[in-house]
């Protein structure tokens, strides 16, 4: 017959797709390309088998991420088939349909919606609702609603496709069961795990019945399953599940197989839920080479593998090895589709968050702003995922201080939240907190109190009194309220965070803890020392039976209570009690704070920023103790010890200056004094400004010190 004749290329063509279907790209790409020109020689470009030819390369392009190889073709296709046999011809619409979704795979909704309409508009008016044809063409417009976010519009065409194919294929139809799996991961993504396990079920049980519990099919069923129980925290339902997807497609497909891969990393990425990070690194690992050697590194599943590598290697903190992953996955994702492809997008956004985390703010800010600025052109202000990404780069923004820029981002996530998701979804709760977080800050109090009372109440009604988000803004309006000074409201509702947390989480969950510790500060500010003594101690203990004598944890509570005593006492001297009260107390603070001082140094080091904030604490306490010749040498170190750990001319250092400046002062040791003062001076009008209210300070002490010399021609006239 010859290498060009019709059924020659055909065979070739169908060869072609089965090694496409078995992940043998390599040997399917020159035979694609091959079939493809010798069908445009010898039967034209408008020929219907030209463009299946056409069609096959263009998703072989697809599968490797090779957008722009696959663009031109299948749009040239398009304008072929209209010119010469019309725009309603089936040949054009097959091209028509298959341009559209490489669109919608691409996130390019708004080139896709057209394309996808228009063949289903066609397969309607030509061949019917209920055509096979049309209910494909319907399931593929369904997943572009979900993309849209419209899951709603998207489960009825899913439900009407459904029972179509059920009448006329029958309830274990290959069609059938593919439209079953279709509604089952919609229902899921709508959180209505019920019904989405009911059909997934459905599924497995189908394709064991019809294609063997050995098939590609059915191991897809059982890890849908799979997913949806990982995706309600059932880890332990999904476990068994992955492993015998994983076990039966290695022994299947092999072990180098991209759906045994995708089965191992399935299994990692549970693992690390449940906190077996040392396990799912090294399985990762497999899977990134495996699919680099027979896909490449620029491959969408090589980047995918990478990212989830990646994010492993966040969590057990070798960040510098996952910010490099990060940024090759980036670069591979912006050379295979482009800046505002969804995947590019998601790895501009993974990177700027680890960034972000790291305290990168400079690098990981334009990231976040690419990210939102490229979500809002492909898919539009409304869209979920535009919504997280703004959300997160309005928290960096607020972080940074940004609160003008973040406000109406802020405004605008809950807005639309609001609309699309209702007052009571989680997202919805955290964007109304975020916002009360940045009207406090501001000083917009008259706003920020208003907008989290009512994200607590619904949160409340719609969550429970005891979940986890309810209790965590209540502890934020709690924080509200002593910010303007309202420490008897903020009490009572302390104490029920208290109560329900110890009821919920027990005695000596760190959360219980953390809400003791504060309410124990909040009565302290309300010098109902006898009470928070009580919280303090038990605090205390806790602390050293759960993490130990020298953790930080236990340590900043001695710390705590010391001040508490140290407060104490000076309330007491302020209400003209004995002088005794106040000296007893901070006896009593001192060897507390000394105690926790050794600890620190022991544990943490001379230099640590904790270590240093003690210093400073006891140094203080000296002072209020009149034991100024203990006091000296303390801010002696505080200040070289500031010095190593912030510089010469931070803020911190020329604090500790200050004071021991002002210790010397005390004990007529003038020159050294003024001394101090004088390089305080200097570095803040260095670092402030000489109109700044810090400098200014500390002119004024300048001025009182070198008085006390008698030097004031010496000053002020050079000040003047």
């Amino acid at each position: 017959m010859g290498s060009d004749a019709p059924a020659t290329l055909e065979c070739a063509h169908q060869l072609a797709a089965l090694l496409i279907a078995q992940g043998k790209i390599a040997e399917a790409e020159p035979m694609c390309v091959r079939t493809l020109q010798r069908r445009e020689s010898s039967l034209g470009r408008s020929h219907a088998a030209t463009v299946a030819s056409a069609t096959l390369l263009a998703a072989l392009y697809q599968q490797q991420g090779k957008y722009r190889k696959a663009e031109p073709i299948l749009q040239r296709a398009v304008l072929d088939q209209q010119q010469s046999k019309g725009a309603d011809a089936p040949a054009t619409i097959t091209a028509v349909t298959a341009l559209g979704q490489m669109y919608l795979d691409q996130g390019r909704l708004d080139e896709a919606s057209p394309l996808l309409q228009r063949a289903l508009v066609d397969k309607e008016r030509n061949k019917g609702v209920n055509h096979p044809d049309t209910l494909a063409a319907t399931s593929l417009y369904a997943k572009l609603l979900v993309a849209q976010g419209d899951v709603k519009g998207a489960e009825e065409m899913m439900r009407m496709v459904l029972r179509a194919r059920e009448k006329s294929l029958g309830p274990d139809h290959a069609d059938t069961l593919r439209a079953a799996t279709e509604m089952g991961a919609m229902l899921q993504r709508a959180k209505r795990y019920d019904d989405a396990e009911g059909h997934l079920r459905r599924v497995l049980i189908g394709n064991q019945r019809s294609l063997g519990a050995s098939h590609p099919d059915t191991f897809s069923a059982i890890t849908a399953l799979a997913k949806l129980h990982q995706a309600q925290g059932k880890l332990d339902v999904a476990e068994p599940f992955f492993r015998r997807s994983m076990a039966g497609r290695q022994k299947v497909l092999g072990i180098d197989h991209a759906d045994t891969l995708a089965a191992v990393s399935d299994v990692a990425q549970l693992l690390v839920e449940q906190g077996h990070l040392d396990t799912a690194e090294p399985m990762l690992r497999r899977v990134l080479n495996a699919t680099e050697a027979s896909h490449g590194r620029d491959h969408p599943l090589t980047v995918s593998a990478a990212n989830s590598l990646a994010d492993v290697l966040a969590e057990a903190g070798k960040r510098d090895e996952a910010e490099a992953l990060f940024r090759r996955s980036l670069t591979s994702n912006e050379a295979t589709h482009g800046r505002d492809h969804p995947d590019t997008l998601a790895s501009v956004y993974r990177l700027g968050g680890l960034l972000y985390e790291d305290g990168k703010l400079d690098e990981a800010e334009p990231l976040l702003r690419r990210s939102v600025e490229a979500h809002n052109k492909v898919l539009g202000l409304s869209h979920p995922a535009t919504l997280h990404v703004t959300s997160n780069l309005a928290s960096l923004l607020t972080t940074v201080g940004k609160l003008d820029e973040a406000e109406p981002l802020l405004r605008r996530c809950l807005k639309y939240q609001e609309r699309h998701l209702g007052a009571s979804d989680p997202a919805t709760m955290r964007s109304m907190s975020s916002l009360a977080a940045v009207l406090e800050k501001q000083g917009k109090m008259d706003e920020a109190e208003p907008t989290l009372e009512r994200a607590v109440a619904i949160s409340q009604e719609s969550a429970g009194h005891d979940n986890a988000t309810t209790l965590d803004m209540m502890m934020q309006l709690v924080q509200l309220y002593q910010a303007q000074g309202r420490y008897a409201t903020s009490e009572p509702l302390l104490r029920s965070v208290l109560s329900t947390r110890q009821t919920v989480l027990g005695p000596d969950h760190e959360d219980t803890l953390r809400t003791a510790h504060a309410l124990a500060a909040l009565l302290v500010t309300q010098n109902k020392f006898g009470d928070a003594e009580a919280l303090w101690a038990r605090v205390s203990g806790s602390l050293k039976k759960t993490k130990g004598e020298a953790a930080p944890e236990t340590l900043n509570a001695r710390t705590e209570y010391a001040r508490m005593l140290k407060e104490q006492g000076q309330t007491h001297y302020a209400e003209d009690a004995p002088r005794s009260v106040l000296v007893g107390r901070l006896e009593e603070a001192e060897p507390l704070m000394r105690r926790v001082l050794l600890s620190k140094q022991k544990s943490l080091g001379m230099d640590d920023v904790s270590t240093v904030a003690t210093v400073k604490q006891l140094a203080g306490l000296l002072v209020e103790a009149d034991k100024l010749y203990e006091a000296e040498p303390i801010f002696e170190r505080l200040v070289q010890c500031s010095e190593r750990a912030h510089g010469a001319d931070d803020k911190r250092t020329l604090e500790a200056v200050d004071e021991l400046a002002a210790v010397y002062q005390i004990e007529n040791k003038l020159d050294k004094a003024s001394l101090l003062f004088r390089r305080s001076l200097a570095s803040r009008e260095k670092t402030q400004g000489r109109s700044h209210p810090d400098t200014l300070r500390a002119m004024a002490s300048l001025a009182a010190c070198v008085a006390e010399q008698g030097k004031e021609e010496a000053f002020f006239p050079r000040r003047v």
